[in-house]
């Protein structure tokens, strides 16, 4: 499959470079119809389609059928391509159009059983959300059956899209849902840690609390005792041995969890117009097309929602409507969990799982053909998934010397919950009543909703956590031993809540959700409480706040956090005897820093490859080979090293290779800086080089065609651009803390309301652009906006949205017909 990119890439050149008007033409035909008067079946009565000068589209419908029909039609305009990469990623069909590199991610897939779980569901589902997805469906599947020529991607690899079905929104849905959990794979690397190291040691790198000064959301009783701690669960030896001498599965390596969210919002007490103000930015794997796609939904009396909503799914997931406005952030719990299994002997047949009771039952099976492209056509391969009572079996995270064992998966992605009527009753929500009573039935991943209105501020976590028996998910259960297992969900009733604060603030930023006296453990590695208390002390500070005060603390690259530990930093770099030239321009670089991850700051560079080889000499000495692994998880790293470093008794600090001394976190901290600036010297060329933030942390929107070559990676993919930020500050821009990569996430939209602005509207902008077509003026017309840190203004009235379109696009009913019966 490279092989053909390549030459793909060759013969683009070539169109591109040589033949000019051959390869212009190429790449440009496929813009859809953005214009005009286009008969359709299935839509009842005519829609505007309006466009903005971004390009986002404002639909104007008559009733929700037809609502639905043209958010799939307007999606699948600009953004087909990616839905389908999308929705084969679920599906696990990548392989089927880029061959083997698709094939691990479509095992995954398979095994998890997006779609499975997909296709169960939707023989579940209520009227009003089978009528949303069939209608969104029959859009999408009319876009197609009007394009003169489908996007220029399917082209290049030589494809058709195959018409989308209801439950395809599902398994996307679930896909995304899944990769906002991060945790699972955290819990096997405690498991090859504890084998490593023991189980004093691995309680210290994933402990069962973290200190944390910032705001709870939620404490329970006060009169309640402490939550119990619960140690790590038992390990067999056998399987304890084996561990400790096999490397981890590579599979661990491949994510960097440096995901995250901000969302704030002030009550009108705070706010200078004396209406509420809400902002939020989720922070997410930046690419192009961008994660989100921006959207306005209208009906006469039922909707009138604007927001951002995820490709291949109908609704819009975060906004605003005439009432209400809410914002996400991931809540971090833990939901997915490993079960360890003990297997029957391998032999002839399918094996057998030990229950609690000491009895054994038959691990079901079943297999998944997998097609895969070839440069000669295709082949298939049966990937055999094999499931217990507690879950599938996920190959590849024990090694082939481990006999006997398996890793069973539990997650809510197989329970009957109804994102898609959660969100739709959102969207319609009057009130904090009905907003808190519609997600009720919100599943995966669990999170945060912001909530304001005219008059009040509050919050509602939601989502599907399970009550746990016996053991608090830092590492796989013994699913063979009695009291350990999931007793169904903790109750939505009973997840934290609020509104209308004392404080008149409200600051939402991944931080841990509930206190020690809450009766469940929602997770044991929430982020750090840095970008939360930051938000909450600029908020206190200010006293009258407005929307643009909102968007400008949305960019702000400040932290007070990173000044407190590069004063370590500092105290231990002036215990150097003889610093070298490089070392003392790096300390007086450090000194003279207000905290401020800005492009031109050469001190935030310095403090990035400190903090870096800081974190390498805690904890690289005992974890070795699993040390990247742990570090991808870049928020319980953070918690873990600061607590360490404070602590004096810690077993972390001393560094176990040098035998005949014992370190202190002075002397671990001044290795850090002389090893720090000694790989920043090497990187920029010499001590006297320019060592600016932004010749590394620089943002590359890179488009999924990148892989087959610098062509197409030209063609397709924008950037690089220097962006400030860190995880240590709101801007929460992220490279996983490595400081010499280009970020991979960050601030995917930035959005605010507020409900002082007549005409009501929202504020927003997503990273690149509205339209997937590498030639629509749309493609990364937002880019300068993000950059920048400014929004742009969607209207909310008929008025409004059509004195501020640059195209309109109706869809009639055909004529002398009917529309077909749905």
């Amino acid at each position: 499959m490279k092989k053909l990119l390549i030459i793909i890439s060759v013969l683009i050149g070539a169109g591109v470079t040589a033949g000019g008007i051959w390869g212009y033409h190429f790449l440009k035909s496929g813009l859809p119809a953005l214009n005009g008067f286009l008969e359709v079946d299935d839509v009842t009565a005519p829609v505007q389609i309006y466009r903005n000068m971004h390009g986002v589209p404002q639909i104007w419908a008559q009733n929700e059928r037809d609502l639905y029909f043209a958010t799939g039609y307007v999606m699948a305009q600009d953004r087909l391509f990616q839905m389908d990469l999308m929705r084969r990623a679920a599906l696990g069909e990548l392989s089927e159009i880029i061959g083997e590199p698709g094939l691990e991610q479509d095992e995954e897939s398979r095994i998890i059983g997006f779609a499975r779980d997909a296709r169960k569901l939707a023989t579940k589902l209520d009227k009003k959300t089978r009528m949303i997805l069939q209608s969104f469906s029959q859009g999408i599947n009319a876009c197609m059956e009007t394009m003169k020529t489908l996007p220029v991607e399917f082209r290049l690899i030589g494809y058709k899209p195959e018409p989308w079905q209801p439950w395809h929104s599902i398994a996307v849905a679930r896909l995304v849902g899944w990769t906002l959990g991060m945790r699972a794979g955290l819990e096997v690397v405690s498991l090859y840690a504890r084998a490593r190291l023991g189980d004093k040691i691995a309680a210290r790198l994933f402990p069962a609390r973290l200190p944390s000064d910032a705001m709870r959301l939620a404490d329970g009783d006060r009169d309640s005792p402490l939550r119990p701690l619960m140690p790590l669960p038992p390990m067999p030896g056998d399987l304890r041995k084996a561990l400790a001498k096999a490397g981890p599965p590579k599979r661990l390596e491949a994510a960097i969890a440096a995901i995250g969210s901000n969302s704030w919002a002030v009550s009108g007490i705070l706010a200078k117009h004396s209406r509420p103000i809400l902002a939020n930015d989720p922070h997410l794997a930046l690419t192009q097309p961008s994660f989100w796609y921006l959207l306005h939904q209208h009906t006469p009396h039922d909707l009138n929602v604007v927001g951002g909503a995820i490709p291949g799914t109908p609704t819009i997931l975060i906004g605003r409507n005439d009432h209400i406005a809410w914002g996400l952030t991931n809540v971090g719990a833990d939901f997915q969990d490993f079960f360890l299994e003990k297997l029957s002997s391998t032999g002839p047949g399918v094996p057998s799982a030990l229950d609690p009771d000491n009895t054994w039952h038959v691990v079901k099976e079943h297999d998944e053909q997998i097609t895969i492209k070839t440069e000669k056509g295709t082949k298939k391969e049966t990937l055999k998934v094999l499931s217990t009572k507690r879950g599938v079996l996920v190959s590849g995270l024990l090694p082939d010397s481990v006999k006997g064992y398996g890793l069973a998966l539990s997650w809510p992605g197989r329970e009957e919950t109804n994102e898609l009527l959660a969100l739709y009753n959102v969207n319609k929500a009057a009130d904090f009543n009905e907003f808190e009573k519609a997600l009720e039935v919100f599943g995966v991943a669990p999170q945060n909703f912001l909530y304001a209105d005219k008059s009040k501020i509050g919050f509602v976590e939601a989502g599907w956590i399970p009550k746990r028996v016996g053991f608090d998910g830092r590492g796989p259960a013994p699913a063979f031993l009695p009291g350990y297992k999931w007793n169904g969900r903790i109750p939505f009733s009973l997840l934290p809540k609020g509104i209308e604060p004392v404080t008149n603030v409200l600051a939402i930023a991944n931080q841990q959700p509930v206190g020690d006296r809450y009766l469940f453990d929602i997770t044991t590695s929430a982020d750090p409480p840095i970008r939360a208390k930051r938000i909450q002390d600029i908020l206190s500070n200010e006293k009258k706040v407005s929307s643009e005060f909102m968007q400008e603390m949305q960019v702000n690259a400040k932290s007070p956090a990173a000044l407190k530990m590069a004063a370590r930093f500092i105290a231990a770099a002036k215990t150097i005897a003889s610093p070298s030239e490089a070392e003392t321009r790096a300390l007086e670089l450090l000194e003279s820093w207000d905290g401020t991850f800005s492009p031109e700051s050469e001190a935030a560079l310095v403090f990035s490859a400190v903090y870096d080889n800081a974190l390498r000499a805690m904890f690289e000495d005992e974890l070795g080979p699993l040390y990247n692994s742990y570090r991808a998880h870049v928020f319980l790293i953070m918690q873990v090293f600061e607590k360490e470093l404070s602590d004096p008794d810690s077993v972390l600090v001393d560094d176990r290779r040098t035998k005949d001394k014992k370190e202190t976190a002075r002397e671990i901290l001044k290795r850090a800086f002389r090893q720090g600036v000694s790989k920043l010297v090497k990187r920029t060329g010499g001590p006297d080089s320019d060592w600016s933030y932004s010749r590394f942390h620089v943002f590359e929107r890179k488009h999924p065609l990148a892989a087959g070559g610098w062509i197409l990676r030209k063609i397709f993919s924008r950037g690089p651009d220097p962006v400030p930020g860190s995880p240590w500050c709101i801007d929460a821009t992220s490279a996983g803390l490595h400081p010499f990569r280009a970020i991979r996430a960050g601030p995917s939209m930035r959005i605010i309301t507020d409900f002082a602005d007549e005409p009501p509207c929202v504020h927003v902008a997503i990273t690149g652009g509205e339209s997937g077509h590498v030639l629509s003026p749309y493609y990364d017309d937002q880019t300068r906006l993000w950059l920048s840190g400014e929004l742009m203004t969607l209207p909310m009235n008929l008025d409004d949205v059509r004195s501020s379109s640059s195209h309109r696009l109706v869809l009639s009913p055909k004529k002398g017909g009917l529309a077909r019966n749905r």
